[in-house]
């Protein structure tokens, strides 16, 4: 059985959930050697500790790699901080590669809001030939693509699970490429680091199976509702069966926000909160998690009972109508800061 490599990007915010996505991929993974790198955007020593003690009673490696430093150079030229915290953590997947041990030749990077739920043994297989990613098909609409400038045929992935061919990353010099990219741009993207990987390693990137990324309740609509949704183009996704297949039995899922919210929400109803919690009750900040207060807005809770209430193919196009003006506001929102 073939070690398996684990990075995850976190502050002190998102030390809790990365707890999770840890006892996640653990209780996944039991009989593989498994390693973590941490990337450390401003973790404290007590929660260091936590979830040191947490790996190593399980007989996996953890390391700890610091880069506040790097982050803080990030701020200094502009690029925008993200998500509920306003973080940057997520710009730190870009500084591991360089610094891995050499034996490493596939590291895993995965998001602290995903949650592992299958071995992942057949992923760390994959052979990823002159590519220097393998990632997940991304369900943003197609306006997004050409915000950035793809074409419609062009592929846009998701950045909350990335299998780096790590041999590649380096021989390529991929870290000095985003640096300039990152300054030249001073990278106003809506979707920022996600952006700029998608930018600087276009036609490098192989998409790997939609189960490594589960998007909930997209998946649960098929393909054509997908499509209903983003305007994607049909020859730029996947097909049915290979999302059915996702859907049912997903490897990896990711909790982004949507309908019926998160699992660390106090209001989540997700199909897959389950999974999650199962994943937490290994967790050493079981009964410490601080969960976020949600408010649920009369128009959002409308949109739940339409969910439920309305023909597929209507809600689906009336949550079409809602995402893409936010999508469409923040699109603005990043060109402006």
């Amino acid at each position: 059985m073939r070690p398996i490599y684990i990075c995850l990007a976190a502050d002190d915010n998102y030390a809790q959930l990365a707890s999770v996505a840890i006892a996640s991929v653990i209780k996944s993974n039991m009989q593989a050697p498994i390693e973590f790198f941490i990337l450390d955007s401003g973790i404290s020593c007590k929660n260091k500790e936590i979830l040191n003690k947490q790996v190593k009673d399980k007989g996996k490696e953890i390391s700890f790699i610091s880069v506040i430093d790097k982050l803080e150079k990030l701020k200094e030229i502009g690029v925008n901080s993200q998500g509920y915290y306003h973080s940057f953590a997520a710009y730190a997947r870009f500084y591991v590669i360089d610094i891995l041990p050499n034996y490493i030749d596939k590291l895993l990077y995965i998001d602290c809001d995903t949650c592992v739920c299958e071995s992942l043994q057949k992923l760390f297989e994959i052979n990823l030939r002159d590519n220097l990613l393998g990632a997940v098909i991304d369900i943003l609409p197609n306006f997004h693509k050409k915000a950035i400038g793809f074409d419609d045929s062009d592929l846009y992935f998701n950045s909350g699970v990335l299998l780096f061919n790590v041999k590649k990353w380096k021989e390529d010099n991929m870290l000095k490429r985003i640096e300039e990219h990152m300054i030249r741009m001073r990278c106003k993207y809506s979707f920022h680091d996600q952006d700029i990987i998608n930018i600087v390693c276009k036609g490098y990137i192989l998409p790997i199976a939609p189960c490594y990324m589960v998007f909930l309740p997209e998946y649960s609509w098929g393909v054509k509702g997908i499509l209903q949704l983003t305007n994607l183009s049909k020859e730029a996704y996947y097909t049915e069966i290979q999302i059915a297949n996702a859907f049912n039995k997903p490897a990896i899922i990711h909790y982004v926000e949507t309908v019926f919210g998160r699992p660390w929400y106090n209001s989540c109803k997700s199909r897959y909160f389950e999974k999650w919690f199962n994943a937490f009750r290994e967790s050493p900040f079981s009964e410490s998690f601080e969960y976020v207060e949600r408010k649920i807005s009369l128009r959002h809770r409308m949109l739940e009972m339409a969910y439920y209430l309305f023909p597929r193919r209507c809600f689906i196009a009336l949550y079409k109508k809602r995402k893409d003006k936010v999508l469409l506001e923040r699109e603005i929102n990043a060109k402006k800061q």
